[in-house]
């Protein structure tokens, strides 16, 4: 980005604030800026640019040539409502005028929008008249409400009283829209004023398939929160403390015996790939073995044709599409209905109360993810990214108190887990736990002469800030040193297909990548010692049950071992200091007798699990569920 000088005014009482939005190589930040710089203007404002996860020569190129506007920073990706409630919140004015960093703005641009504003207090939302650079302005034809999110004005009352921007609509894409709809929804007005104009000179910064998938995606969780079936909002009733929950129990769904049902999740499971997948994987299993009942797996996120070989091995349909149109085909009448993770819910619990409201529907609750995100902002490292997660936080809680209230029934994989449910439930014994003990896995032989190395096992879906990429980075540059101080030549072996770029930056001679191994079971068998150095997380961590449950001593801080139903605490090693863990790792590599006696605690505590295992859990809850068989059968 070429070296120029922007200078703003600013004012500590401005008439408005203008916040802009710059994320990535934003090439067209400084024209932008410029072009609000040069406002024909008496009025007072203020500029406050948000600058999320640019491009290094973005941040000198503010650094060293603009003057007089406030700038936040952050290195972590917020999306574009994340970017922009953190620039209302630190906007002085009560009107906000907000802005992507590829437009054009009219020298009157401001003053037209302001005076607007003035002139029709009635309204709530002012947008303004958008072209591509070159093309004639017009309205937002991309969302149903015709308020292009590149540039409008909002009255900070209005904002503040609806929470601001929607951050579920991640990373672009439909906020501004769902904004509006919720403005028009409480009895506030939405007004266009068509000389407000502006121009987008668009960047391509954005992959064309990428920005498709998302839009769709963003565009089918705006249908499902602003159609007329949707349940309400789910809100606190006052002193409950219940997140809105109904008095009394619900009158049970039944499925009328049919014996097809519909899985609802991210993608089709692979067991490898980690974030869940497997144990997903082993639950379609469980459903489908036997011919005991037809599944129809819906992915919500990841739409692309899985491997037919694979789909073949779940034995179950992958659907795609609309899923109102899926719900209203002929032929597919199903007995119950499977959603796994908040914001699968959230997109689809309106549909199927609309369309099916006959059918009962069970909440896989495979972690509790609000209570990840709120250990996550006790690492984070930049006061945006700590407001970021900590409202994404609220917002998740808030998802999963609703389905606590709403779900006919859920299942978790931990009894503290349970009890949040229990908690927010107007029928806590509808909340069932199935611990996540892998039916697939087994004690790897004993055999020192194969063994070397330390083993992580990793999943990277959830992209570069995930409890993986953090647990890998620390364990890497905080413990690894230790250990290999202590025992020279120790090496770390990472799994897992596409890790994000910030975690492929650890790659050392110490540090190796796998990707997606072939066989777990023969990556469990070749690595001496399994570390889950997880910092903050939520619920199980299926690889510390997995690497007991193949046989292999494990290392893992608190919150890798939460969770985890342990007859022999010490079967698994846990330490949360760097240099106790590393101990702890080194002793297991380098002597063989410590090895052998934490390998038979590990293997005793499996043959525990073996023992115990509840094992049909799912089918007797979807049996129960589909009239299959009499209410109450054996799921607990």
């Amino acid at each position: 980005m070429s070296p120029r000088e922007v200078v703003f005014a600013g004012s500590s009482h401005p008439a408005v604030s203008v916040v802009v939005a710059a994320w990535g190589s934003s090439p067209h930040l400084l024209d932008s800026l410029a072009w609000l710089g040069s406002q024909r203007t008496a009025m007072r404002y203020e500029v406050v640019l948000v600058l999320n996860q640019v491009a290094p020569d973005v941040a000198e190129a503010v650094a060293g040539g603009v003057r007089g506007a406030s700038v936040i920073s952050s290195r972590s990706d917020l999306g574009f409502a994340g970017a922009a409630n953190v620039g209302v919140a630190r906007a002085a004015a009560d009107l906000v005028a907000i802005v992507h960093d590829d437009v054009e703005t009219s020298p009157d641009w401001l003053d037209v929008l302001v005076g607007s504003a003035a002139a029709h207090p009635e309204a709530d939302v002012t947008g303004c008249l958008v072209a591509d650079a070159g093309a004639a302005p017009s309205a937002s034809s991309a969302t149903p409400v015709e308020v292009s999110e590149c540039a409008f004005l909002v009255r900070r009352s209005v904002w503040e009283s609806l929470g601001g921007l929607a951050e579920i609509f991640y990373p672009f894409g439909f906020a501004v829209a769902d904004f509006c709809a919720r403005v028009v929804e409480s009895g506030g007005q939405i007004r266009l004023e068509p000389r407000a104009t502006v121009r987008r000179h668009r960047s391509g910064r954005t992959n064309h398939r990428f920005k498709s998938v998302v839009m769709d995606l963003n565009a089918e969780l705006f249908a499902t929160r602003h159609s007329k079936g949707r349940p309400p909002a789910v809100a606190p009733a006052p002193g409950s403390g219940r997140g809105g929950v109904s008095a009394g129990p619900r009158a049970p769904r039944r499925g009328g015996g049919k014996r097809r049902l519909l899985v609802i999740d991210d993608a089709v499971p692979e067991q490898a790939v980690g974030a869940g997948s497997g144990r997903m994987a082993e639950v379609l299993g469980e459903l489908t073995s036997g011919g005991r009942f037809a599944v129809d797996l819906l992915p919500l996120v990841v739409r692309e044709r899985a491997d037919p070989a694979r789909v073949a091995a779940l034995g179950v349909d992958v659907v795609s599409g609309d899923l109102g149109r899926l719900l209203r085909a002929e032929g597919r009448r199903y007995g119950a209905v499977v959603v796994s993770r908040p914001h699968n819910w959230a997109a689809s619990i309106g549909k199927l109360r609309r369309f099916v409201p006959e059918v009962p529907v069970v909440y896989d609750a495979e972690a509790l993810f609000h209570r990840r995100l709120a250990r996550q902002a006790d690492f984070a490292i930049d006061a945006p990214t700590v407001i970021r997660v900590a409202r994404e936080a609220a917002r998740l809680e808030a998802i999963e108190r609703g389905i606590a209230g709403e779900a006919d029934f859920v299942v978790a994989i931990s009894e503290d887990e349970a009890d949040f449910f229990r908690d927010n439930s107007p029928d806590p014994g509808n909340v069932v736990v199935h611990p996540p003990f892998l039916a697939g896995a087994s004690t790897t032989p004993a055999q020192l002469a194969r063994r070397r190395d330390i083993g992580f096992v990793a999943g990277w879906s959830a992209g570069p800030d995930s409890p993986n990429a953090d647990a890998l980075e620390w364990f890497a540059r905080r413990i690894l040193p230790g250990v290999r101080a202590r025992t020279p030549g120790a090496r770390l072996l990472v799994t897992g297909a596409n890790p994000p770029v910030n975690v492929r930056r650890l790659v050392t001679p110490a540090v190796e990548f796998l990707g997606q191994v072939p066989s777990l079971a023969d990556f469990y068998s070749s690595v001496r010692v399994v570390v889950v150095p997880t910092r903050y997380g939520s619920g199980v961590k299926l690889k510390t049950v997995e690497a007991v449950q193949f046989g292999v001593p494990t290392v893992a801080t608190t919150v890798g071992a939460e969770g985890i139903p342990l007859d022999d605490r010490g079967a698994v090693v846990v330490v949360d200091d760097p240099d106790r863990f590393a101990r702890a790792v080194a002793a297991l590599l380098g002597d063989d007798d410590a090895w052998r006696a934490q390998r038979a605690r590990v293997v005793a505590q499996s043959a525990r699990w073996v023992e115990r295992s509840p094992g049909g859990v799912w089918v007797s809850l979807a049996e129960e569920l589909t009239g299959a068989a009499p209410p109450g059968g054996s799921r607990r």
